[in-house]
């Protein structure tokens, strides 16, 4: 399994990559939206999940994000939870 994780609170971040070590979970964090949505449109068929933080401390916007992933046709099918 592979988990996209797009948050700017690095303490979240530490946390949940521990966790998902500790179950065998590929897990890969972007600080910003731009470097995660770039990520998920090199290969989103290896993605089965993103989790977007809704606010950003960068000032971007977790749901602009949502939807610029599902009007992107190449990104459109990778499910994701805000």
């Amino acid at each position: 399994m592979r988990i996209i994780v797009i948050d700017s609170d690095a303490s979240f971040t530490s946390a949940f990559q521990q966790l998902c070590k500790r179950a065998g979970v590929f897990c890969q964090v972007f600080s910003t939206a731009a470097s995660g949505f770039a990520e998920l449109k090199k290969d989103p068929d290896t993605v089965d999940i993103a989790l977007i933080c809704r606010e950003q401390a960068n000032g971007q916007d977790g749901l602009a994000l949502a939807q610029a992933i599902r009007k992107d046709p190449a990104t459109m099918d990778v499910p994701y939870i805000i």
